[in-house]
């Protein structure tokens, strides 16, 4: 609800004080909590004497005067004086806590619950009188509740927006009540749910932990405490919820809140009405949920929803939790709301739904919608066009603003302001009722409809297998490592991969992971075919081979001999090739291979020891043989090189065409240039540059056909290199070419030079904590270059203009994090100095003031929440240090950095994350590139061991930076090493023992700004590839504990890319952030996986 946050304090006659107490007699609070364990010593009564003994002493508060103040007091003894005292947890429904979560870091929050309770002290006691008596008379003048969280809020015991004599009945009916901490559970069953608020749980529930009422964050009297938790890891099908304890009791239970549905369970689909949804202040709604359903519960209707989160005003806070589908609602205040209802289902599958609630001043009428589009049937990938520009209010046009929900699911995914037209891509098929949703100056609006008919994308195309092999000959036992990298699926994935090592018929090996490998030994000599089969994710299947040929440890080499004449001549050119004098000292020679141009393959193979070759074009040509005995022995040598001259070499011509033969993600492309020419030689080259940056990097070698995937969406002309056999190059320009599927890419804005910091962070905001904002930090390296911050919405990706928080500059070492539900942005200052800056609200459109979090100069910093705590890492003179702050917010940094380690290499990069609650570091160090890994061995991150786990003592490259996670509770870590980059996962809880890993890219190119997150279906990792071509790449897991890995996505291939990047996780929205060296732009690419 939208509440004015000023608050009127008119003084109550004394007299009106003690009448009205009177007039409100307590309950005898008889219902007790669930018992638990050791109960509080003293007895009610004596707890109740004690507490009337101490009422007279009570000192006067700010803000009342004495007489209001001893009428105050008198009227608490008249309520106590037929009231007993209940030492036990507080079990009122006014008692709930509202629990929300945060999916990206794993925790749980919510705020501090205890009807009567007014000075969160943990218990409803005679003390609860002053809180009441400093803000005695406060109001909102009529249009609802304090504005959640505030201190009014929690003194405001019967939530009527004003603190009046009425709020001592709570204290008397909650007197003795208390809460020693919060238990935190966990079921899979809706059956282990409390009956009601007094009631034990089930047995099948798991109580995880308990959070100390200590532990809280915050000050009461700034507003309400928070407590967090933060889960080992995120397990879907789980209910998660908390309850206030104490000693033996347990009292009324918060809302549930979980990661998703279990693996076989199907969500439930929310649906309700509002009846009015619109008409003049006060509007008294009524909302209607049963039209909610679960699919696969046990009655397949609204039975099945355990349930219903309503959020009466779109503020993303819990305004009523009920366990049926209707309420009600009053809204006082003309405005625009977005009721929204959360509902779960009995496997801990959850939906969202909205309704848009228009509140008007009298007068004013709602607007008329109308919507057209251009077509409303095709097969998908279609783009289709909407117009809702015969919409009218009033007779008129002029005030009008446009919302879409494309796809009919109940939430609008672009909002276009004044601008009456839209376009979206459907990239499936379905019949979809698209909508729009008309709003006028005065806060109505109203609906318009199409049904769109979508037809499913085109027919399956098979996948293409390759199989590469490491050696193809060799002495038995002879170890073989194949791997599959070149293998795809021109419309889908590839989504098996099975491999027979010696042609027997029967698979020795499969995977689900292309950039997989697999070592085979072949003990005994022979020939065998290795064959590789592939099945795509639709069932097609393709096949590939290798000959591999093993011999005998006792046989011996056969002996290479070769004469090539004549070696230079004009074309065309006849060679002989005699391997005549070629013998084998104890067998026979089989079989005569040879290479003709020196590229590997060998182009002639016969049993006969002479042959003849004619060199039709120019150039110069690398001539080898290679031997196989009768026992499989190979043996190998070079004789020589035939120069063939062209007197009179003309330039090639360069000619192409390109079709698309995949429509879903990754869209496979077709270059057929088969068209280019050389009058006089041949075409031996052929590269396309695909990203328009000038830079052919696609090299299709010497085969005029190139199939290229293209993860990115993009309009671009493509271009085509062509080189003849005498070096000559030539150009062709191509049309236009567009990627409608895969990876968005953005222009956030540019920076002072052509590098730079980039930091991202999702927001978890809204109603139990389901809305995410993608926020985005960026700088340059310049010593004051300003920091800008961008924000979008996780579900339509809309970064608007940059705004720069007022002080924030310096040298482009920042991060970004989430305190409290808005963004806190920690950076260096121009004087190397750790600052600060927290914005006012989830987007950042405005901010605080800057503040010191470290007065001394730093080189490194990184930021990660410990116990829902913002805290800093950072190195300072080769020593690493840790900082945290005293409050949620990230505002109060008053305690003094921690020495964690000294090292005695330079601190050459770090990474920094929360490990079981405590806080712990990855350190590249030294000129040897050492990585370590550091864990505290408390909370606040005071007390560190002596000695480091080394990871690893001789790193490939640096990273610069490193991105590690909770992967299914153990910590993890992307490392580039010997073998490629791999993903290294403890195998335990704390992070004590690192095996090996599971390689995740073998390409030879230096990796840097790696970056690890998490999704549902497992791990995925982002870096620069910097071998010749600097390219911005992606890589997802196949398995969830990251096992194996997908196909390598170039996202963003144009320029010198993937500078400073950052990579951040939403569900399965997954935004990566860098810089473009080329431009100096600051860049974003967002996938929704």
């Amino acid at each position: 609800m939208n509440v004015c946050h000023f608050y009127a304090r008119p003084l109550l006659p004394l007299a009106a004080c003690i009448i009205t107490a009177m007039l409100n007699a307590c309950g005898s609070g008889s219902e007790q909590g669930t018992a638990m364990e050791d109960p509080r010593t003293q007895s009610p009564a004596s707890f109740m004497a004690q507490q009337l003994s101490e009422l007279d002493s009570l000192p006067l508060p700010e803000g009342i005067d004495q007489a209001q103040w001893e009428g105050l007091k008198q009227a608490m003894r008249s309520q106590l004086a037929d009231a007993k005292a209940v030492l036990a947890a507080p079990v009122t429904p006014a008692s709930a806590a509202k629990l929300s979560l945060d999916e990206a870091s794993l925790t749980l929050a919510w705020g501090y619950a205890c009807q009567g309770d007014y000075d969160q002290n943990s218990e409803v006691n005679i003390a609860d009188l002053a809180p009441l008596g400093s803000g005695f008379g406060a109001s909102t003048n009529g249009l609802g509740p304090f504005p959640p969280g505030s201190v009014e809020s929690m003194v405001d015991g019967d939530s009527n927006g004003e603190l009046n004599i009425a709020d001592l009945s709570p204290i008397g009916s909650n007197f003795g009540r208390r809460v020693e901490k919060f238990n935190v559970y966990r079921t899979l069953s809706i059956a282990d749910l409390p009956a009601g608020n007094a009631d034990p749980v089930g047995s099948g529930a798991e109580l995880l932990s308990s959070v100390a009422h200590a532990d809280a964050t915050g000050s009461p009297s700034q507003g309400q405490l928070r407590f967090s938790f933060v889960l080992d890891n995120a397990a879907p099908g789980w209910f998660y919820f908390v309850r206030p304890a104490d000693g033996n009791t347990e009292g009324t239970p918060s809302n549930l809140t979980s990661f998703g549905a279990k693996p076989d369970n199907l969500s439930p689909i929310a649906s309700f009405t509002a009846d009015p949804a619109s008409g003049d202040a006060p509007l008294s709604v009524s909302f209607d949920a049963s039209a909610s359903s679960d699919p696969d519960g046990a009655n397949g209707d609204i039975t099945d929803i355990v349930q219903f989160l309503w959020d009466f005003d779109g503020d993303g806070i819990v305004d009523e939790t009920t366990s049926d589908p209707t309420t009600q609602h009053s809204y006082l205040q003309p405005g625009q709301f977005q009721a929204t209802l959360l509902i779960f289902d009995a496997g801990a599958g959850s939906d969202l739904s909205s309704v848009a609630i228009s509140v008007g001043q009298a007068g004013n009428t709602p607007p008329v919608a109308a919507l057209s589009a251009d077509t409303l049937s095709g097969q998908a990938p279609l783009l289709v066009s909407f117009d809702a520009s015969s919409s009218t209010d009033d007779g008129g046009s002029a005030g009008l603003s446009f919302e879409w929900d494309f796809d009919g699911d109940g939430n609008f995914d672009l909002n276009t302001g004044n601008i009456a037209t839209a376009q979206t891509t459907y990239q499936n098929g379905g019949q979809f009722d698209a909508r729009v949703l008309v709003t006028d100056s005065g806060g109505l609006s109203a609906t318009a409809a199409v049904s769109l008919d979508i037809a499913a994308p085109a027919d399956n195309l098979p996948p293409l297998a390759v199989v590469n092999a490491s050696v193809t000959s060799g002495q038995a036992p002879l170890e073989v490592n194949f791997n599959f990298l070149g293998s795809s699926d021109p419309d889908g994935s590839i989504t098996e991969i099975a491999m027979d090592f010696d042609g027997d018929g029967t698979v020795d090996f499969t995977s689900t992971s292309l950039l997989s490998s697999v070592s085979f030994t072949y003990v005994d000599g022979g020939i065998f075919q290795a064959l590789l089969t592939v099945t795509d994710d639709r069932g097609a299947t393709a096949s590939d081979s290798k000959e591999i040929s093993a011999f005998d440890p006792d046989n011996q080499f056969p002996d290479v001999q070769a004469s090539v004449s004549p070696l230079t001549g004009n074309t065309p050119l006849e060679v002989t090739l005699d391997a005549s004098a070629s013998s084998d000292p104890d067998g026979v020679i089989e079989q005569y291979q040879w290479d003709i141009d020196g590229d590997f393959i060998f182009d002639i193979i016969t049993t006969e020891p002479v042959s003849q070759h004619v060199f039709e074009d120019a150039g110069s040509f690398s001539i080898a043989l290679r031997c196989i005995d009768d026992d499989g022995a190979v043996s190998t040598g070079v004789f020589g090189t035939v120069a063939v001259e062209d007197p009179a070499n003309q330039p090639p011509q360069a000619a192409f065409s390109f079709s698309q033969t995949g429509s879903s993600f990754p869209q496979e492309f077709t270059f057929d240039a088969s068209g280019s020419t050389d009058p006089d030689g041949s075409i031996v080259s052929y590269r396309l540059d695909l990203d328009g940056d000038g830079t052919f990097e696609v090299n299709g070698g010497g085969n005029p056909l190139i199939v290229q995937k293209l993860f990115s969406k993009r309009t671009v002309i493509p271009a085509l290199q062509v080189t003849d056999n005498d070096g000559a190059t030539a150009t062709a320009v191509g049309t236009e070419l567009t990627v409608t599927a895969g990876w968005d890419l953005f222009t956030l804005g540019g920076i002072a030079d052509n590098n730079g910091a980039t930091s991202a962070a999702v927001i978890s905001h809204g109603l139990a904590g389901k809305q995410r904002t993608f926020v985005v930090a960026y700088s340059g390296n310049d010593n004051n270059s300003p920091v800008n911050f961008v924000s979008s919405s996780t579900t339509t990706i809309d970064f608007g203009t940059p705004v720069i928080p007022d002080g924030a500059s310096g040298p482009g070492a920042l991060s970004v994090i989430e305190a409290n539900d808005v963004p806190l942005l920690v950076f260096l200052s121009s004087a190397f100095n750790i600052s600060g800056i927290r914005a006012n609200d989830a987007d950042g459109d405005s901010w605080g003031s800057t503040f010191t979090i470290e007065e001394q100069s730093c080189d490194f910093l990184a930021t990660a929440l410990i116990g829902g705590v913002p805290a800093v890492g950072f190195a300072l003179d080769d020593k690493l240090r840790f900082e945290k702050a005293l409050d949620a917010d990230g505002l109060d940094w008053s305690s003094t950095a921690v020495l964690a380690r000294d090292f005695s290499g330079d601190v050459e990069a770090l990474g920094f994350a929360q490990v079981g609650n405590i806080p712990a570091f990855w350190v590249q160090s030294g000129s040897q590139k050492r990585l370590s890994y550091l864990r505290a061995q408390n909370i606040d991150g005071t007390i560190w061991p002596l000695d480091d786990i080394i990871l690893n003592n001789n790193l490939v490259n640096s990273a610069f930076h490193y991105g590690a996670v909770i992967l299914n509770g153990n910590p993890a870590i992307a490392v580039s090493q010997l073998g490629g980059l791999t993903l290294r996962r403890s195998a335990d809880n704390n992070g004590d023992s690192w095996p090996d890993g599971a390689v995740i890219d073998t390409f030879a190119a230096a990796r840097t700004n790696i970056n690890l997150g998490i999704l549902s279906t497992g791990p995925v990792v982002s870096y620069r590839e910097g071998g010749v071509f600097k390219d911005m790449v992606v890589v997802f897991a196949d398995a969830v504990d990251g096992s194996s890995w997908g196909e390598v996505q170039f996202v963003d291939t144009a320029g010198d890319v993937g500078l400073a990047s950052s990579m951040v996780v939403s569900g399965n929205r997954v935004l990566v952030t860098y810089i473009d060296a080329t431009n100096g732009n600051a860049k974003a690419a967002f996938i929704n996986h």
